[in-house]
């Protein structure tokens, strides 16, 4: 039996409580102390079977010495047990020490430590008392300092927590080291100890029998977090967690068959199944417990009726967790029996749900089996051959339609199918709806996660699916989920606790339940689920209670927590293979987001090194219901239950998150090895070229990698190493006998020579793409290695566009400019001086370093800054904490453990000390100047100081409290007089110190973040303005303080900047305030543009590469520098060199409700039309500022409805728009005198609305395309009215139209997504068909194409936030070069070729503007990171201008010009720059012969060291 509080003989119980002070103490007076006492002892006594002699009660004790002897009297007369429970202030004296208070405590300076008994003095008596169980209570402010190992140091680390590390003590806590406690006002106990009353005198409903201190502590931590209380610690040693406290005076004997914690016995368990599901989906069988949708299902049903006449599929679109796979199978299935879709016959129609799984023309083979009988390998080979004939087979033998339901449409793209099988599965089911067969045989349902709507997107034969208002599955209504918590359970004849089901629903919208429509976030449901399945779990009475729900873990941990079970199950080798089982089953893509894939078991288990702890795992992780497996023997499947269990347990997300590319690669590296190895070896499945160098990459940066691959894996790669090693001894024997065949023979000499000198540029050209593929897989993880090796590829291989265009890439991509190594120890803070001359460095160790960063690529260390003569000055006994350089450069202050110094940095070279400020207690951890230098803001853990550096006696300062982990942040504005403080809460605060004394400038700014998050960061821009606040959430405010007695939110569309993987730990605004530099732990730094209409993310983050722990950016130059928690320090390029920049404030005039545009270019002209139905004009001859041209206002008025249509003649002096009055008409303007006007007749022919214009580069032809896909081609001469000489048609519109630069090509997109292709060159003037490309691009207005110059490549942007390039030499055969994805969030609206066709700029609907190098055709290469203006909004149309040196960009109402003048041009030499970067560092020879093998070493950067 477990041993009880009450067994212990000669047990000393001491109550302490402080609630009255008399007039010596500063302190309020506390009513609910004594009332708590008094109550406390009954409970000590009464519930937790104590002798009444042996509780003590000291009220209000009045001095030091009264207290302590008490603690020694307790301590003393202890045998069995000791315990002290203290209820009244805590106080934190200047040294950071915790103190109990008096009657007579004063909290103000080092008066704390006289007039309030140290904790130190409490935990020393209790340490020596002689009793074997030794337990602390602290209800008090601050608490948690007892229980914070490291809350002060090293030094402090001991004295503070010795008492549980004592066998048998455990010291539990009200609140943490920065927290108060709380007696709220009225009530009879303070919140903490009316708690544990509460637990033990009342009971938990439904909890265990009795209450261990263990559990204690869990139900205290549950039900002061779920009332918004601060979170109770707990120190403990030994095995005291197990003493019992008390029995649950709430437990009756009927639930002890079953406790709630542990598996039921089913055949002992009387009680219903459970109603609630889990992170199953409902099926038909589940009908009666599905609630919650009656609304969707209607619009289902509805949806679905219209789709049956007309002969497409329903797609039913939703984010991962939305619930689609439950509405289709408990909603639609069972409402199609009861005849509510209302079409004839349809309650007998059969019903089949499938997933695509990885063989998808097998499942619709066994279909068609089951219904038919046909075998089904000959059914799949009739649908390969022709997949129109699914609707066929479907009617063999039967007349009535089948409704087919393809539940998780996304395995289509994730479990391995061909892209054969792929176009065969989508065909064959459009085709069974009515889509191309004579009759529909079919009715489809497409169940789509969102996040794969561009992959869908990619299929024409989709389009009326995706485009025809498909139904989205949205968050569920409040009265909808009530009615899912709660009926389920009515069912089974239970009911849900009315104030769970309000718990439920505050914990499932996070409080943000709005009174309309109370809309939480869709992929929460299934925690939903599972927490109600988990709560009926550990429920036994006729209600679930808040209580069987808090066991839980509630909505965001009960996943959590269960996984963690399983995982903890296991010893650390079942661990290690359970991350390699669990990572087996989700499929990676650079794509989308990560999503769990269905394996074969057999597979899974012969894919992992030890297929016996891998069936344990999944024994384990099965039992837990997190992995389900289906079938038997050799068709077991294995899958994770839900998505959500990749979003929400934190240690897969870590695991994902580690090294997704190597992830990428190794999941690869296996499915490809699994294929090779089914078809018997095929030697042409082995990797060659760069898969192979980026496998032995992966392969050799981790020595266990290998070892831990299945032996088909090892094999696999072996084989093609192998294989490129004979094929080297091949090329290396030919080279010999060329070169013994040179010798013997001479007449033959030429030859050979010839032969030898190709064999060794092969062989080159070889080892230049290896070190292409290297350098692109590293410009993340390494970017100095990744320039290293991109130079020397451009090096060997200097005429191959891959090795130019990705070695640019890398020039304009990465900002890597240097890195420090050798530390010894963790960077503790970063300072780069004002001019960006001069780095201090600080370590962990409490060395400071300086380093001439003037070459930021050589830096070097400044060895006489050191006083001692040492490699590094120490500091006085300890780390440098903060690092801040005064405005002008002469001095560094540094922040030390428990003082603060001033290093004279005049001459830079010799860094002196000054005498420090000491006596702070605690590390000062946080510094800054203001812009004269004359006042400086210091923060240690528990002060911040505002200091008159003329005059360091005067000061200002604020008192505050802060843990380890949430240090004080501060700013100080350029004049001096604002002070921001942000104290490890998530508030912040602007203080007036114009005078002797802070002042408060009104309340505390609103919380960033949603969630209470601790504020990690606080920068001020360099004029005092704006104001950026990061969080420990991972996400950043901004606040304009120019007004600084009310602070204004900034940006109020974007709530926070958030984008991080884990908290800010940095913030800094760069280039005059444009731009601001983010920090974060997850390892990288983000660069947001700022600007006064809102803020952006740039697209590619710099990668330190591991936890950022402080940042640094030169005042005057464009330098950055980050510390990281792997000890090294790197140096980032801010400058653009080499960028678009742009030119000039943006061309306005349009209506600022404009939505769609286009632009033209004629002559020297540029104009710009919109659907307010203007067209502008520019004069854009000059780099100058363009010169506006009087406007083209050819309708009046905006209207959507019509799109706008104009197109300048290449001469500029024509101008074709839509008509005023009829937008079917097309009007011609004539330029003359400044301005233009319309001229003849309108022309006719057109029956829709104008949507396309394109001129002929002669000037001779204009072709116009409409709203119906009628294309027509105008003769237009100098005189006379324009002739129409051919009409072509479009199926589903027209959308865009463009000649090539010869004019002897057309090519028009239409609403189907093909490109056609115009033989223009006819004397006739009619066009003559050439063939074209089925881009997959579902047309809608902002369908986006571009031909290049020679006619020869096509780039098409698509809506999958991609674009492709097609090789259109021979239009009968074009054939598609590459897809390249863009990086953004939405559509490619906009692209244009440069004119000489070497670039390609991109423009997407998110505001993202790319400029791609296409010079290596079959892979475009990004120049630079993504260009944002939010001035214009989103791109809509863009063109180059003459010369390809500026490109002009339309937004929604104005143009913007971008200069490229200094982005280099496709022949310019690359190498100085790169050398440059490199610091003339070429890779060593080592390093060659590692990555280039045998190829003979070549030096980079000549002249600098190899």
């Amino acid at each position: 039996m477990a041993a009880r509080l009450g067994d212990h003989t000669g047990a000393s119980v001491l109550l302490v409580g402080t609630g009255r002070h008399d007039e010596r103490s500063d302190l309020p007076d506390v009513a609910a102390v004594s009332r708590t006492l008094v109550d406390l002892r009954e409970m000590y006594v009464e519930r937790c079977g104590l002798p009444r002699s042996a509780v003590t009660v000291v009220h209000d004790p009045a001095n030091v010495e009264a207290f302590g002897q008490a603690v020694a009297e307790a301590a003393e007369s202890a045998e069995g047990l000791l315990l002290v429970h203290y209820v009244g202030h805590g106080l934190v004296a200047e040294d950071g020490t915790l103190h109990l208070a008096t009657a007579g405590s004063v909290s103000r300076g080092d008066r704390v430590r006289f007039t309030a008994l140290p904790y130190d003095v409490l935990r020393a008596c209790v340490a020596g008392s002689a009793a074997g169980a030794r337990i602390v209570v602290l209800d008090c402010c601050y608490s948690g300092l007892a229980v914070a190992s490291g809350t002060l140091g090293p030094d402090r680390a001991d004295a503070v927590t010795g008492l549980a590390r004592i066998a048998g003590a455990l010291v539990l806590t009200a609140t943490g080291g920065s927290t108060p406690a709380l007696a709220p006002q009225g009530d009879r106990h303070t919140a903490f100890s009316g708690a544990l009353l509460r637990l033990l005198t009342t009971g938990l409903p439904g909890g265990p029998p009795v209450f261990t201190l263990d559990e204690v502590h869990r139900q205290l931590v549950l039900s002061l977090t779920a009332a918004g209380l601060p979170k109770p610690r707990r120190a403990l040693s030994g095995d005291l967690g197990g003493l019992v406290v008390a029995d649950n005076p709430a437990w009756t004997p009927a639930e002890a068959a079953s406790p709630p914690d542990a598996p039921r016995d089913p055949g002992h368990d009387t009680r219903p199944d459970c109603p609630y599901k889990g992170l199953d989906a409902f099926t038909q069988d589940d009908e009666r417990l599905f609630f919650g949708r009656d609304r969707l299902v209607t619009e289902l049903l509805t949806r679905l009726r219209e789709c049956a006449m007309d002969g497409r599929p329903l797609a039913v679109l939703g984010p991962s967790g939305a619930g689609k796979s439950s509405v289709l199978g408990a909603g639609l299935l069972p409402a199609l029996v009861q005849g509510r879709l209302r079409v004839a016959g349809s309650a007998w129609w059969p019903r089949r749900v499938v997933t695509p799984t990885g063989d998808p023309v097998g499942v619709l083979a066994a279909v068609v089996e089951e219904l038919t009988g046909t075998p089904a390998e000959q059914a799949a080979a009739r649908l390969r051959a022709d997949p129109g004939s699914f609707g066929t087979l479907l009617l063999t033998g039967r007349q009535e339609r089948l409704v087919l339901v393809v539940d998780q449409f996304e395995e289509l793209f994730n479990e391995g199918a061909s892209e054969a099988d792929r176009l065969v599965f989508v065909r064959a089911l459009v085709t069974a709806t009515g889509g191309g067969s004579p009759a529909p045989t079919a009715l489809v349902v497409l169940c789509v996660r969102a996040d794969f709507y561009d992959r869908c997107a990619a299929f024409p034969e989709l389009a009326p699916a995706l485009e025809n208002r498909p139904l989205t599955v949205r968050a569920m209504r409040q009265e909808e989920v009530r009615d899912a918590i709660t009926k389920p359970a009515a069912v089974v004849g239970r009911r849900v606790d009315p104030d769970l089901v309000e718990v439920l629903l505050n914990d499932l919208g996070e409080g943000g339940w709005d009174t309309g429509e109370g809309w939480y976030e869709p992929g929460r449901l299934p925690l939903l689920s599972y927490a109600l399945s988990e709560t009926w779990e550990r429920g036994a009475g006729a209600a679930l209670s808040v209580a069987d729900y808090l066991r839980t873990g509630g909505i965001s941990r009960a996943l959590s927590d269960r996984a963690d079970e399983a995982l903890d199950s296991l010893d650390e080798a079942g661990r290690d293979c359970a991350r390699r089982l669990l990572l087996r089953l989700v499929h990676l893509d650079e794509d989308t987001v990560p999503t769990r894939r269905r394996l074969h078991r057999d597979r899974l288990l012969a894919s992992l090194p030890d297929p016996a702890a891998a069936q344990a795992v999944l024994d384990a992780f099965g039992a837990a219901r997190l992995i389900t497996q289906d079938g038997a023997d050799s068709h077991a499947t294995v899958q994770i239950v839900h998505d959500a269990l990749l979003r929400e347990w934190h240690v897969l997300r870590g695991w994902l998150k580690g090294d997704q590319a190597g992830l990428l690669l190794e999941h690869r590296l296996l499915d490809d090895a699994e294929r090779w190895a089914a078809r018997d070896r095929e030697p042409g499945l082995l990797y060659d070229g760069a898969p192979l160098a980026a496998a032995e990459h992966w392969a050799a940066a981790d020595p266990d990698r290998v070892p831990g691959l299945p032996p088909v894996a090892q094999e696999f790669l072996a084989a093609g190493t192998r294989r490129r090693r004979r094929r080297r001894r091949v090329r290396n024997l030919v080279t010999t006998a060329l070169a013994l065949l040179l010798v013997a023979t001479a007449t033959a000499g030429g030859l050979a020579y010839q032969q030898r000198r190709e064999a060794l540029r092969e062989a080159r050209a070889s080892a230049a793409r290896s070190m292409v593929s290297k350098a692109e897989l590293l410009r993340d993880s390494d970017p100095r290695l990744a320039l290293q090796l991109g130079a020397a590829a451009h090096r060997l291989d200097p005429d191959n566009p891959a090795t130019r265009a990705s070695l640019h890439e890398t020039l304009t991509t990465s900002r890597y400019a240097a890195s420090l190594d050798g530390f010894g120890d963790e960077p503790t803070a970063v300072a780069l001086s004002p001019d960006g001359r001069t780095l201090a460095a600080a370590t962990a160790d409490g060395r400071l370093r300086f380093w001439d960063v003037t070459r930021a690529a050589r830096p070097k260390l400044l060895k006489k800054a050191w006083a001692r003569g040492t490699a590094g000055a120490r500091t006085a006994g300890g780390a440098v904490s903060a690092l801040a350089w005064r405005p002008d450069g002469k001095f560094l202050a540094a922040g030390g453990p428990r003082e603060m110094t001033l290093w004279d940095t005049s001459d830079r070279r010799a860094p002196k000390p000054r005498s420090p400020l000491s006596g702070f207690g605690t590390p000062v951890v946080a510094l800054a100047w203001s812009a004269d230098g004359t006042r400086l803001a210091m923060a240690t853990l528990h002060v911040t100081l505002l200091i008159d550096l003329d005059d360091p006696r005067v000061y200002i300062g604020l008192r505050h409290e802060s843990e380890p982990y949430d240090l004080p942040r501060l700013a100080l504005s350029p004049d001096g007089d604002l002070l921001v403080t942000g104290d490890g809460d998530d508030s912040v605060q602007l203080w007036d110190v114009t005078g002797t004394k802070a002042v408060r400038r009104g309340p505390p700014l609103p919380p960033v973040s949603t969630e209470e998050a601790p504020v990690t960061a606080v920068a001020l821009s360099s004029d005092g303005g704006t104001l950026a606040v990061g969080t420990r959430a991972g996400e950043v405010g901004f606040w304009s303080v120019r007004n600084r007695r009310a602070p204004e939110r900034l940006y109020p569309r974007y709530s926070s900047y958030v984008g991080l993987a884990d908290q800010v730990t940095g913030l800094a605004f760069a280039d005059g305030d444009t731009r601001l530099v983010i920090a974060s732990q997850d390892g990288t730094v983000q660069l947001a543009q700022v600007s006064g209409s809102g803020f952006e993310r740039t697209d590619r983050p710099l990668v330190h590469g591991a936890a950022v722990t402080s940042v640094s950016v030169a005042a005057r130059r464009d330098l950055a520098v980050t510390g990281g928690a792997d000890g090294r320090v790197v140096l980032w390029d801010m400058s653009d060199r080499g960028l678009p920049r742009p030119a000039g404030a943006p061309l306005a005039g349009h209506h600022p409700r404009s939505t769609v545009g286009h632009l033209s270019l004629g002559g020297s002209l540029l104009a710009s039309s919109a659907d307010d139905g203007k067209v502008l004009v520019w004069d854009v001859s000059a780099r100058a500022r363009p010169q506006a041209l009087p406007p083209v206002v050819y309708r009046r008025g905006t209207d959507v409805s019509a799109p706008p249509g104009s197109a300048l003649s290449p001469d500029g002096r024509r101008l074709a728009t839509s008509g005023g009055t009829d937008s079917t008409q097309v009007v011609l303007w004539r330029a003359g005198r400044g301005s233009f006007r319309a001229e003849g007749a309108p022309l006719t022919g057109h029956r829709s609305r104008l949507q396309t214009f394109a001129w002929s580069p002669d000037g001779r032809r204009l072709v116009t395309g409409d709203a119906e896909g009628v294309v027509i081609v105008w003769r237009v001469s100098g005189s006379g009215a324009p002739v129409r000489t051919a009409t072509l048609k479009h199926p589903r519109g027209a959308f865009d139209a463009v000649f090539s630069a010869s004019g002897r090509r057309l090519a028009t997109i239409g609403g189907d997504g093909k490109v056609s292709l115009w033989d223009m060159s006819g004397e006739t003037g009619r066009p003559r068909g050439l063939g074209g490309v089925d881009s997959g691009q579902m047309g809608n207005r902002r369908s986006s194409m571009a031909l290049s110059p020679d006619g020869r490549l096509l780039a098409v942007g698509h809506t999958s936030a991609s674009f492709s390039l097609w090789d259109v030499t021979d239009p009968a055969r074009a054939r598609r070069l590459a897809r390249t994805d863009v990086g953004h969030i939405g559509p490619v609206g906009a692209i244009a070729f440069s004119p000489d066709g070497s670039r390609v700029a991109t423009g997407s609907v998110d505001g993202a503007l790319v400029l791609w190098d296409v010079t290596d055709r079959s892979r475009p290469r990004r120049i630079g990171p993504a260009l944002y203006s939010r001035r214009i909004g989103f791109p809509l149309s863009m063109l180059f201008l003459p010369g390809g040196r500026r490109l002009a960009v339309q937004g929604i109402s104005s143009v913007d010009l971008w200069d490229l003048s200094e982005v280099a041009s496709p022949g310019a030499d690359l190498l100085p720059e790169a050398c440059a970067r490199l610091g003339g560092a070429s890779l060593d020879r080592a390093a060659w012969k590692a990555h280039a093998g045998e190829t003979a070493y070549v030096t980079t950067c000549r002249g600098a060291d190899g």
